[in-house]
């Protein structure tokens, strides 16, 4: 029979078909050589760092930190791990979620998730979330931008392997069609990151003033109608005529002047 080998002294070693994986586990998948790599750290090194574990329900007890581990464990024929409780007030997926986040493992799916469920469910700020999970504030900035931006955006991020910062930068350019063909472009050609954030930042500022443009010809055509009416009524006054009516009206017959034998 295998025997976990857990390295902390005194162990609560949990039997292995008492736990489960949860159906809100916050990762899409683990692929079979990362279980395979925690297999073997597991028979040369023992379980150096216990599994976290949530609530107990009819199915067992929910595994909130350490799946990796006990997938291995169960491959390797394992029948207990070293596992800690969680208080009963403590919500289970807040706290995978934290102990989760830092972990390059994750893909950018899972980690969109992870933020967006942050911002809906808890009142922490991004310099706290940062500080929780262990990210820069410009990073948790970042994934905001991606989480709020162009649907596009989020998804060439999540599936395309578009790089955080270039989906931030590319969330800044006023008109979606144009942030999204730059992306799509990109990803083709496969260009840096740095060359999409250029392009995005080109755009941005040719669209920027287009529309500043734009909104300086209405102001001026604005004004010019109003100093040609401001004329021609001055003309119409100077000259004894009647006032002109106002648009998708007759002119008052009281003012008009009275033809000449």
């Amino acid at each position: 029979m295998a025997q976990a080998q857990a390295a902390r002294e005194n162990p609560n070693l949990v039997p292995v078909d008492d736990l489960y994986i949860p159906d809100w586990d916050i990762r899409e998948g683990r692929p079979e050589e990362d279980i395979d790599a925690v297999a073997r750290s597991l028979q040369e090194e023992g379980q150096i760092v216990p599994i976290l574990l949530g609530r107990e329900t009819e199915q067992g007890m929910e595994i909130v930190d350490g799946v990796h581990r006990f997938l291995a464990a169960k491959r390797l024929g394992w029948h207990q791990l070293d596992g800690i409780q969680l208080a009963s007030e403590t919500d289970s997926y807040r706290a995978g979620v934290i102990a989760n986040m830092g972990r390059v493992t994750l893909s950018n799916t899972d980690k969109v998730n992870i933020l967006n469920y942050l911002f809906q469910t808890t009142d922490m700020g991004v310099e706290a979330i940062a500080d929780k999970i262990g990210l820069s504030q410009q990073s948790v900035y970042r994934y905001r931008s991606v989480i709020d931006g162009y649907n596009e955006i989020r998804s060439l991020y999540m599936t395309e392997g578009l790089q955080l910062k270039a989906a931030a930068k590319l969330n800044k350019v006023p008109e979606r069609d144009v942030a999204v063909a730059i992306a799509e472009e990109a990803l083709t050609k496969g260009w840096a990151q740095s060359e999409i954030i250029a392009q995005a930042s080109n755009a941005k500022a040719r669209l920027d003033m287009e529309a500043e443009v734009d909104t300086v010809s209405k102001q001026v055509g604005s004004h010019q109608a109003a100093t040609h009416a401001r004329q021609q009524q001055a003309k119409q006054e100077a000259q004894g005529g009647p006032q002109p009516a106002p648009a998708g009206q007759s002119p008052d017959p009281r003012q008009q002047q009275p033809e000449r034998p």
